[in-house]
């Protein structure tokens, strides 16, 4: 038990000290990942409908389309909400899914929202029907970061081929090798290609946004969380008998 408390105090200690260090340094909080935002049906009228979207803690799911994205925003990044405002006007209702790719160079985040649909039961994405792309309309997509620590609104809806997604991500702020490689290489880009290189999606972008900065508690909070786990594997160890070693 002493040596769990030393541990610890150790931890709490080397993150105060650390924490100018992390503030200076540059690169990314977190690597580029994806998050379902919501899933959205459009359902044929004039009037403008608001719908809550956006990143939040926990998974989050429409089987069989896809299970649960990696939480890679935590402990400091935890809520992208954002409200979307919009108007359609096709001929027919479609259940459409809005996505969202989220990066950070230097610690400012940037958020690219893709619209496509979806083979829900083959569990694929797909391009958008010609009656979605002429009968959609965003009025408006407003966000805010943790609660107030920083809000702004999307660029307007811009139709764009599948096929030329990869140059349109590239020319966006902050994006590398890295980022592009981890769009290409997406279940995303990958189901949309398969599906229809020449077919279309819409996709709004927006950034850059706030994110906090990991303090000593959330250092200390993960320290926490790997010694617990320790504990609990050497606890299983002591009770686990001794069998005979094998052959």
């Amino acid at each position: 038990m002493r040596t769990i408390f030393r541990t610890l105090a150790t931890l709490a200690l080397l993150a105060t000290l650390a924490l100018p260090v992390q503030r200076a340094e540059a690169g990314p909080w977190f690597p580029p990942y994806w998050w379902l935002d919501a899933r959205v049906v459009l359902v044929p009228g004039t009037v403008n409908v608001t719908v809550p979207t956006g990143y939040y803690p926990g998974a989050v799911g429409y089987p069989p389309v896809f299970g649960s994205y990696p939480w890679r925003g935590l402990p400091y990044f935890w809520r992208f909400r954002d409200w979307l405002t919009y108007t359609y006007t096709g001929l027919f209702p479609w259940v459409t899914y809005w996505h969202s790719f989220y990066w950070d160079p230097d610690r400012t985040g940037y958020a690219l929202d893709l619209v496509t649909l979806a083979d829900e039961l083959g569990g694929s994405f797909a391009p958008l029907d010609p009656d979605v792309l002429d009968g959609l309309s965003v009025a408006s997509h407003t966000w805010e970061v943790n609660e107030g620590l920083d809000s702004g609104s999307f660029s307007s809806l811009a139709r764009i081929r599948v096929a030329d997604l990869p140059g349109y991500v590239a020319s966006l702020p902050g994006v590398d090798a890295t980022v592009l490689g981890e769009f290409v290489a997406s279940k995303q880009f990958t189901d949309l290609m398969e599906a229809d290189p020449n077919g279309e999606v819409f996709v709004q972008f927006s950034g850059p946004f706030r994110i906090p900065a990991p303090g000593p508690l959330a250092l200390l909070a993960a320290g926490l969380v790997a010694v617990s786990g320790a504990v609990r594997v050497r606890a299983r160890g002591a009770r686990r008998p001794t069998g005979a070693a094998p052959a």
